[in-house]
């Protein structure tokens, strides 16, 4: 303890960073927490996988949906112009 006396520390220091607390409503609050516990996700290891699944079952069906409509929106359009040519060919 002599030895290595000037390491001790006597007195308390508070921190520079102190905590601001402020009145926050009780009916907010109790909103918050609602909010906390309806958004606590998902508990079991087996649901966390399924969730995962379908999130990427959803994305493949999304890609898939938008390519679909992408040709039959390009069908559309070939299908217009072959009649609007056909049309201006005359007899």
């Amino acid at each position: 303890m002599n030895q290595n006396y000037h390491r001790f520390h006597f007195h308390y220091e508070p921190d520079k960073t102190r905590i601001i607390t402020k009145h926050i409503n009780p009916k907010r609050t109790q909103r918050l927490a609602n909010k906390i516990m309806k958004s606590r996700g998902i508990s079991t290891k087996a649901r966390c996988i399924l969730q995962k699944q379908f999130e990427e079952k959803k994305k493949i069906r999304k890609t898939q949906r938008s390519t679909e409509k992408r040709l039959a929106q390009e069908l559309r359009y070939q299908k217009r112009i072959t009649k609007h040519y056909k049309k201006h060919r005359g007899h």
